[in-house]
C-alpha cells in the first residue's frame, strides 16, 4: 500500500469483532422468533379460553355413514414422566355439537376397551385434523352394528349424551385413551362438530419464560452488535485523521491543508482508541 494511503475498510475488522457481530445477528433472529412464538402463545391464552377457562381448539366437522367416529390412540407417559401432562395440560374437554336432532353420545375410554367394544363395528377412526380448508383425513373400518348401544357399555372413563352442544372434562392419566362419539342410539350416519381444548395452567409461566427468554437475547444480540460496528467506526475515523505533514509527502500540500482543518475538527469531537 503507497504511503499514506488510508486503509481499506475490511482491515478493521478483527476476528474479535466478526464473531461478536455474527452472534449478535444469530441471537437477534433466534430471540425475535422465540418472542413472536410467546406472543402467538399469549394472544391464544387470552382470546381462545370459553367461558369456563378452557383452552379450545375450533370446531371441526365430522361425519360418516358408518356407526361410530373414533380418534387415533392417545398414549400418556407412564413411570416418572406421567405427572408431567396433568401438571402442564390440566383437566382436558371435548365438546361436541350434534348436526341433527338426535341425540349424540360422547365417551372416553382406554384403548384396549374402546377396541374391544368396536370389534366387527363399521366405524372411520381420525387419523389427521389438517388446518381448513382441508377435510379431516379418516380411515374406514368396516364392520355392521354394534351389538349394544354405547350408553349400556361400562367401558367410559367419562361419557356424555345430547342434543346440541355437550362436553365432557377428565384428568389426565397414564395409559392409551380413545374418544369415541356415536348416535346415542347406536344408528348409522353419525354427523357432529368436534372441539378439544384443556385448562393448560402452564401455558401463561411458558408465555412468561418464552418473552423473558427473548427480552434477554435481545439486549444481549443488539449489544454484540453495536459494540462490534461502534468500535469499527471509531478505529475507522481515527485512522483517517492524518497530520499536515503526512499528507505534505503526497504532494497535495493546498488540499492538505483544508482537509487538516477538517481532521482538527473531528478531533475535536471525539479521540481514538
Amino acid at each position: 500500500m503507497a504511503q499514506g494511503a488510508v486503509p481499506t475498510m475490511h482491515a478493521d475488522w478483527t476476528a474479535g469483532r466478526i464473531v461478536a457481530l455474527v452472534l449478535g445477528s444469530l441471537l437477534l433472529v433466534a430471540a425475535a422468533g422465540i418472542g413472536i412464538g410467546g406472543a402467538t402463545l399469549a394472544v391464544a391464552n387470552a382470546t381462545s379460553r370459553d367461558d369456563a377457562g378452557f383452552l379450545m381448539s375450533e370446531q371441526r366437522a365430522l361425519s360418516t355413514a358408518t356407526y361410530a367416529i373414533a380418534s387415533t390412540n392417545l398414549r400418556l407417559a407412564e413411570g416418572p414422566a406421567a405427572g408431567v401432562p396433568e401438571q402442564f395440560v390440566g383437566t382436558v374437554k371435548v365438546q361436541v355439537t350434534a348436526q341433527g336432532a338426535n341425540p349424540v353420545f360422547l365417551g372416553v375410554a382406554s384403548t384396549g376397551d374402546a377396541a374391544a367394544y368396536l370389534r366387527g363395528v363399521a366405524y372411520v377412526t381420525v387419523v389427521d385434523i389438517p388446518p381448513r380448508p382441508a377435510a379431516p383425513v379418516c380411515r374406514t373400518t368396516p364392520g355392521s352394528a354394534p351389538q349394544t348401544t354405547p350408553t349400556d357399555a361400562q367401558i367410559w372413563l367419562a361419557q356424555g349424551v345430547g342434543a346440541g352442544t355437550h362436553s365432557v372434562t377428565f384428568s389426565l392419566e397414564s395409559g392409551d385413551w380413545t374418544v369415541v362419539v356415536m348416535n346415542a342410539d347406536g344408528q348409522a350416519a353419525v354427523s357432529a362438530d368436534l372441539a378439544v381444548g384443556a385448562t393448560v395452567p402452564g401455558l401463561r409461566w411458558l408465555v412468561a419464560i418464552l418473552l423473558s427468554v427473548a427480552g434477554t437475547g435481545l439486549l444481549i444480540g443488539v449489544v454484540l452488535v453495536v459494540a462490534a460496528v461502534r468500535r469499527h467506526v471509531r478505529r475507522r475515523r481515527c485512522k483517517v485523521k492524518v497530520s499536515i505533514k503526512e499528507l505534505g509527502h503526497i504532494g497535495h500540500e493546498p488540499r492538505a491543508l483544508g482537509q487538516a482543518a477538517t481532521y482538527r475538527s473531528n478531533k475535536a469531537i471525539g479521540g481514538c482508541e
